[in-house]
């Protein structure tokens, strides 16, 4: 299983939970076809399971499963989707109950992600201002803070609603340590129990990114 990411931590975790190659890139630095293609090719395996984990990638990954047919893709488009249809990933089944697996995982995450507006524009009918943090819920605007944690947190008080969720937020390279954990501990005051995963990402561009399944 190869993904396209970015980000040390998540390489890392990506690595660490069962993938065998990471493709540096995503939400500004996409990945070419060629390069795509090379990665699963010069691994040698008999099947490449490819994770884009980006909407911006999956046109360049549709062209790379064409050329290749070595190459079959699961289309998630944000990292939690990634990691989870990674973890439903078994090496002793058979390619085709992998790709369903994986595929009919996607559905059970929902995905989060917080960046910062780098210029005045109006997204959604909302003027957003240079410098505010945007709030993304599954690809679109949900929210918008003064702080990355205050847009991170509008969207966990509308979908957060019980302590049987699980939460995972990955912090970015431009989010504090200290800041994170208070979204952390400001989930667990108001769901006793639940569980709320901090992972250090590293990625650049987005603050956090956070699933909640």
């Amino acid at each position: 299983v190869v993904a396209v990411l970015q980000g040390e931590g998540l390489a890392n975790l990506f690595l660490d939970s069962g993938g065998s190659e990471v493709i540096d890139g995503g939400q500004t630095m996409n990945p070419s076809v060629g390069q795509i293609v090379e990665k699963a090719t010069a691994m040698g395996a008999a099947e490449v399971i490819l994770l884009p984990n980006n909407s911006n990638v999956l046109a360049a990954a549709n062209q790379a499963v064409a050329q290749h047919s070595r190459l079959h893709m699961v289309p998630s488009v944000s990292v939690p989707q990634g990691l989870a249809a990674l973890l439903a990933f078994n090496p002793e089944e058979s390619l085709e109950h992998n790709l369903e697996a994986m595929s009919v995982v996607l559905e059970t995450v929902i995905s989060l992600e917080v960046t910062q507006a780098v210029r005045d524009t109006l997204l959604g009918g909302e003027a957003v201002h240079a410098g505010q943090y945007i709030g993304l819920l599954q690809g679109d605007i949900k929210a918008t803070g003064e702080t990355p944690e205050g847009a991170l947190m509008a969207i966990f008080n509308e979908i957060v609603t019980s302590a049987d969720q699980i939460v995972t937020i990955f912090r970015g390279i431009d989010a504090t340590p200290n800041a994170s954990q208070n979204v952390q501990a400001e989930l667990v005051d108001l769901f006793p129990g639940i569980q709320v995963d901090l992972i250090d990402g590293g990625q650049p561009h987005f603050h956090y990114l956070a699933s909640v399944e």
